[in-house]
């Protein structure tokens, strides 16, 4: 299976990964369809049509509860811009999103969560901060535990549990700006994260017509 997260609103880049990936269809999704980028409806749009088994990160809750607080300079400013993008339709999709969720799939117990299951929406979890003593304060028992939110991809075995993060479709910042997701083997509890290219001008071009911060997309040249 396939493990997505953060694609804040970059539709080019989604394309790419579903073209390398192949089929996007009941994808893992750990949280933050909206934000930054502009094509916020369209990227909803694919995820509810493929049926994405995700949850709620922090720039979905706020579209959802239509404030950026909290979110300063131009993330704040991304969020003012997308209210009036997102369809009702896609709105109550991402309003019924979880902010948690642990589900069985092949036999294995995942739980999903955008931060982290004791905070999933604010809680940044980087690999260093992944051991033992992690998971005891989480007080839960997965066999994979599936993140976002860092857009840092890292696959990590603690014990008898699987910790990934995919790293973000739409807004990498580990310094390598192609597109980043994770491939999941629940039988031979393994994954392997994935880089894929998109058109970053197009993205670019986007963003200037329709008056984003022009910041967001230079970024995306860096991977930062």
């Amino acid at each position: 299976m396939f493990v997505l997260s953060d694609i804040h609103g970059n539709l080019p880049a989604l394309e790419a990964v579903r073209a390398d990936a192949g089929s996007l269809e009941d994808a893992f999704f750990c949280g933050d369809l909206v934000g930054y980028y502009p094509w916020p409806d369209e990227v909803v749009d694919v995820a509810r049509k493929k049926d994405f088994i995700g949850v709620r990160g922090n720039h979905d809750e706020a579209l959802v509860i239509g404030s950026s607080f909290g979110f300063g300079g131009e993330a704040g400013e991304a969020i003012q811009w997308s209210k009036g993008e997102v369809s009702d339709r896609n709105l109550r999709y991402l309003e019924a999103l979880p902010y948690t969720r642990s589900e069985k799939f092949q036999g294995k117990d995942v739980l999903i969560a955008h931060g982290s299951p004791r905070q999933p929406i604010e809680e940044y979890i980087y690999p260093e901060r992944v051991n033992e003593q992690f998971l005891e304060r989480q007080t839960f028992d997965p066999e994979v535990l599936l993140l976002g939110h860092t857009h840092v991809p890292f696959v990590k075995e603690v014990g008898d549990a699987l910790v990934i993060n995919p790293g973000s479709v739409g807004q990498p910042r580990d310094g390598d700006p192609r597109a980043s997701y994770a491939e999941l083997d629940l039988k031979a509890m393994d994954a392997e994260i994935h880089r894929v290219e998109y058109d970053i001008g197009r993205v670019e071009e986007k963003v200037e017509e329709e008056g984003l911060p022009v910041g967001l997309a230079k970024r995306l040249e860096k991977g930062r």
